[in-house]
């Protein structure tokens, strides 16, 4: 499937944080699509295709080339652009349940190293 266009970074044990947003991918294609319901900078992903509370399983799921891709996020806006500083406890944040459809030509994708 096509790359995801974004950058992840470990935010616990539980859930991954966006680091960046790239310029090409099937993460800012959904972003030109629903300026409303953005993937961005500091945005926390809790679960993939149902897969949460394990980071390693959460990257598992993100790197298999499934056609629909089902995202729980939690998002602080841009002005978050580290999880450390993050607001404690959550206080400002949006919870999507985003569902965007892969599309591209078949290729790998590398979670790790930031390329995703």
């Amino acid at each position: 499937m096509g790359k995801l266009g974004f950058t992840l970074l470990d935010f616990d044990e539980e859930s991954v944080w966006v680091d960046q947003v790239l310029e090409m991918g099937t993460v800012p294609e959904w972003n030109e699509q629903n300026p409303l319901a953005k993937v961005a900078t500091g945005t926390r992903i809790l679960e993939v295709n149902g897969i949460k509370g394990d980071v390693n399983k959460i990257y598992e799921e993100l790197k298999k080339k499934s056609s629909v891709l089902e995202l729980l996020v939690e998002s602080h806006g841009p002005e978050t652009a580290n999880p450390k500083d993050a607001p404690t406890p959550f206080s400002r944040y949006v919870a999507l349940v985003i569902v965007m459809h892969r599309s591209g030509p078949s290729e790998s994708t590398t979670i790790e190293g930031c390329d995703a």
